[in-house]
């Protein structure tokens, strides 16, 4: 699967109009970092671990 944006403009933008959305890459950059992440190779290799999956209680 491939993901493109279709207009030109850089997620660059995005981080500088979004506080939030910067906050947001930069932990995830730092769990990544410090092995708490996951590349979507993982994800497709390895599967969802457990722990990030929510069950419903009966």
């Amino acid at each position: 699967m491939v993901l493109q944006e279709e207009e030109e403009r850089s997620i660059q933008a995005d981080i500088e109009a979004s506080p939030a959305l910067k906050q947001m890459i930069e932990e995830s950059r730092e769990e990544y970092q410090t092995g708490k992440g996951m590349t979507t190779s993982d994800l497709f290799t390895k599967g969802i671990p457990s722990s990030m999956v929510k069950h419903k209680h009966s």
